[in-house]
């Protein structure tokens, strides 16, 4: 499907440039929350040098097996459905961490839900194509710097 953009029309004024842009900043920001919790837990002396490695490591880990299993899932299964699937449970696992009882459980759902998040960002990127169609870089530069 083509969506004709001229230099004169607005992303912004783009539905589906908006769905992509929300979901991609919560998905960034996922991301990013466990490497904050890290630094926050060593200025609160609640976790050791080694533990904070671990916490940091468990937000990097996930994300990159994410990303290994969403290049392969879009063969079996509609990249609509990965993106909501994957969007949701990331939100939802991100709700969840303010109200877990202890460190192991906050770095577990937060390790799940960047695996969540990665899951995601290929059909993030994909959709630039399908949003964009000849102008992709711009959609994309668009949806990458908005989202961070």
């Amino acid at each position: 499907m083509h969506i004709p953009i001229d230099r004169a029309t607005s992303l912004w004024k783009n539905q589906r440039f908006r769905r992509l842009w929300v979901s991609q900043l919560s998905a960034v920001a996922a991301t990013y929350a466990l490497s904050v919790a890290a630094i926050v837990a060593v200025a609160e002396r609640t976790l050791s040098v080694t533990q904070t490695g671990l916490v940091i490591l468990s937000s990097i880990t996930p994300a990159f097996l994410g990303s290994l299993v969403s290049g392969m899932l879009p063969l079996w299964i509609s990249r609509r459905l990965i993106a909501f699937l994957g969007f949701a449970a990331t939100a939802l696992l991100l709700v969840a961490v303010p109200h877990m009882p202890g460190v192991g459980w906050v770095i577990t759902l937060m390790a799940i839900a960047s695996f969540c998040s990665d899951l995601t960002m290929p059909i993030s990127w994909n959709a630039c194509a399908d949003i964009g169609q000849r102008y992709t870089a711009t959609v994309a530069a668009a949806m990458n710097m908005l989202g961070n």
